[in-house]
């Protein structure tokens, strides 16, 4: 027998003993996982831009209070202060809220006449005003934009002229100038302003159907205020 079949038996032996080695220390000793350290490069998201909040502001156009009447005696810039009517007792002196608003009967602009107890049934905003009142001519277009749009729903707007403070020629300006449409009765007498103890222009009175008076705004009205007045009136 040649010597390489002498030597299988023993290498046989040696391999099986190896082997079994391996195994016995893979049991005895379990492999530990060391972590592989890796480069990770982070992609920087884009971050929004911060939206300022949106906040309900106060319209610059809506003054915190109407802006206060023209009183006569400012118009006429009279430097001595005891002559100058008293603001405070004045506003006392208009007729009150919640009372029945004088009658009167005007001829217009137009040479119609307007009686205010027949106007029942309808909200009725009395405007006092003059052409040369700076106020008066600021709020014009408002009253108009007013008229338009409540006109077809019963409102009356009576822009009484004060017309012992003004001119018939100047108030015919005012009217083409501003287009206006409701009608402009002639207080000639001064009367009707006497009546309504009217302390300064504008002045205005929203009546309603009953024929009673539901607030008074003295000074410049805006759009907004002329619709919180109007709603006292309960029209419709």
């Amino acid at each position: 027998m040649s010597a390489l079949y002498r030597h299988r038996p023993l290498s046989g032996i040696l391999a099986c003993t190896l082997f079994l080695a391996a195994c016995t220390s893979s049991t005895q000793a379990p492999a530990t996982t060391v972590p592989v350290a890796r480069s990770v490069v982070s992609t920087p998201v884009p971050v929004p831009r911060a939206t300022p909040t949106a906040r309900v502001l106060q319209r610059a156009d809506k003054p915190a209070n109407p802006a206060p009447p023209i009183l006569p005696a400012d118009r006429d810039e009279v430097q001595d202060e005891d002559k100058k009517p008293n603001y405070e007792e004045a506003v006392r002196a208009l007729p009150r809220v919640g009372s029945l608003a004088p009658d009167f009967t005007l001829g217009t602009l137009d040479g119609g006449v307007v009686t205010l107890s027949k106007l029942r049934g309808h909200p009725v905003l009395i405007n006092f005003w003059a052409s040369w009142c700076t106020a008066c001519r600021a709020e014009a277009p408002e009253l108009q934009q007013l008229y338009t749009g409540y006109q077809e729903q019963g409102l009356v707007i009576l822009g009484i002229n004060v017309t012992p403070q003004d001119t018939v020629a100047d108030a015919q300006a005012y009217i083409d100038e501003f287009k206006i449409t409701f009608p402009i009765p002639m207080d000639e007498q001064g009367k009707v302003t006497q009546a309504y103890r009217v302390p300064g222009l504008p002045t205005s009175f929203f009546i309603d159907p009953k024929g009673i008076i539901r607030n008074v705004i003295m000074g410049q009205m805006n759009h907004q205020t002329m619709l919180e007045s109007l709603e006292l009136t309960q029209p419709w």
